[in-house]
């Protein structure tokens, strides 16, 4: 089924980051429906989704730019700072004892709730009724240049899934075990066959190095991986993380939804001073269970396939946290975090970054082009965002090239100007938008935009360049462009 979204162009809002009540601009649309392609190539432009309310902060017009980040979760370190607080809920779990410390300035972003309450409320679109079974296939009607006449194509809807598929390397297996042996480093490079002799003379050396530096190599001399603090040797409290499908619904999501729901009004209302109908049922499944995305299986590699997830964290058994994760081609983009707030003292909202990212280097090992954990946005002068530059290495978006770049060097350009250009003026947005014709439309039936324009004699010109120029050229050409028959 391809993408079909329905475009709102530019609305002003309050910021729920400095409290303004008519400063936060974003560009919209609803989307009824998306691919983990097109949505992977959306938030590679500055796009991200709540609900199925996709938004594109308008970067030089709104009061606090928001700039996409990513962590490169394949070359990730824990910091000290991380080490520390793994080590704390490690100890907590082996142990069950509460350490009440102050949380080393670990904390939680700051969500939007305003922009939430804004979101929800002003998009009439959400009323639109698609029959989207019947657009499982859909056929493109163009004009032929010159003749007037129409010709038919199919909207190749698993291309982008077969391109990727050829991307990936023919023996994936080789690549699992050497990744599954990076702690003792023994069978990564290793050649795959050598001499009998040359091998005895190599063992023998290897033991002749050990004995003579028994005492010189010890366990605290070697570097531990992030997956090392993740590993808990019969602890007294049981932390399973278990992964939850949301769209569509699976029969563990429906079992605990009521619990789910629990920890998240909770958290709302403790954390965020939200009254209780403010985070109601209804807005929890708009906000945090509703996706466009629809699962993808046929991912080779990928055992849990694309789409989007809660992924829960039970401790002996019951729900503590919940955090709200897409699984894309390149990427787990994080989309929201809740927990229960008696368990603060263990600075959920890093461990769950952490272990996030630990998710996406898991996955790497059958699937290699997934490497990125995606945190949403960032704002330079914003200090509960801090902790999402100390994920290292990451890099922020460039709002105008569409290029990613280390966080330490955007950061010295945010210092001077809150809006900048991350990119060096020779580099080009590679995805550049070119032609309104590009553009597909679903009015009734897909078309291209010059066919919608014949038919129905209306004229969107502008704004349909608009939307070309905000998603990318990809999209155009991919994603169905919802109109209606009557001009507005």
């Amino acid at each position: 089924m391809p993408s079909i979204v329905d475009y709102f162009s530019s609305r002003h809002g309050s910021c729920g980051y400095c409290k303004s009540t008519d400063t936060s601009q974003n560009y919209s649309m609803w989307a009824h429906v998306i691919t983990a392609q097109d949505y992977q190539d959306l938030i590679d432009r500055g796009w991200r989704r709540s609900g199925k309310y996709c938004y594109k902060p308008n970067m030089k017009a709104t009061c606090c730019p928001l700039y996409t980040i990513k962590c490169d979760a394949t070359e990730f370190k824990p910091s000290k700072s991380q080490k520390k607080l793994l080590k704390r809920v490690s100890k907590y779990l082996m142990d069950g004892k509460r350490n009440e410390c102050p949380n080393d300035s670990l904390e939680d972003e700051t969500p939007v709730p305003n922009d939430q309450g804004f979101v929800m409320t002003d998009i009439s679109s959400e009323n639109i009724q698609l029959n989207l079974e019947d657009i499982e296939k859909v056929e493109i009607l163009s004009v032929i240049p010159g003749e007037g006449s129409i010709c038919t194509n199919k909207l190749d809807n698993d291309k982008s899934s077969n391109e990727q598929k050829e991307t990936e390397p023919a023996d994936v297996n080789t690549k699992r075990t050497q990744s599954l042996n990076l702690e003792d480093g023994k069978e990564a490079g290793k050649p795959k066959c050598k001499k009998a002799k040359l091998i005895r003379l190599e063992k023998k050396k290897q033991k002749q190095s050990a004995a003579s530096n028994v005492n010189v190599k010890t366990k605290g001399n070697q570097e531990k991986s992030l997956e090392d603090f993740i590993i808990y040797e019969n602890p007294t409290l049981q932390l399973e993380l278990r992964l939850v499908c949301l769209e569509p619904e699976s029969k563990q999501f429906e079992d605990t939804f009521e619990e789910s729901f629990a920890v998240y009004q909770k958290y709302q209302t403790t954390i965020h001073k939200d009254t209780p109908s403010q985070c109601n049922k209804k807005q929890f499944r708009r906000f945090l269970v509703t996706s466009p995305l629809k699962r993808e299986m046929s991912v080779k590699g990928l055992p849990c396939g694309y789409g989007s997830f809660h992924q829960q964290y039970c401790l002996n058994g019951k729900i503590i946290a919940v955090g709200v994760i897409d699984v894309l081609p390149t990427c787990i983009s994080s989309v929201y975090f809740f927990y229960d707030p008696d368990y603060s003292f263990l600075s959920l909202g890093t461990y769950s970054s952490l272990r996030e990212i630990a998710y996406v280097r898991s996955l790497n090992k059958t699937f290699p082009q997934m490497k990125y954990y995606y945190m949403g946005f960032y704002i330079h002068n914003c200090p509960k965002m801090c902790y999402k530059a100390r994920l290292s290495p990451s890099f922020l978006l460039c709002p105008e090239s569409y290029t990613w770049h280390p966080v330490d060097e955007a950061k010295k350009k945010l210092d001077m100007n809150k809006y900048s250009r991350l990119g060096g003026t020779e580099e080009e947005d590679k995805n550049c938008f070119k032609s309104i014709h590009d553009v597909l439309i679903f009015c009734g039936m897909g078309m291209t935009y010059e066919y919608y324009k014949s038919k129905t004699g209306i004229n969107k010109d502008r704004e349909i360049e608009e939307y070309g120029q905000l998603v990318g050229s990809k999209c155009a050409k991919r994603m169905l462009l919802y109109q209606s028959s009557e001009s507005d």
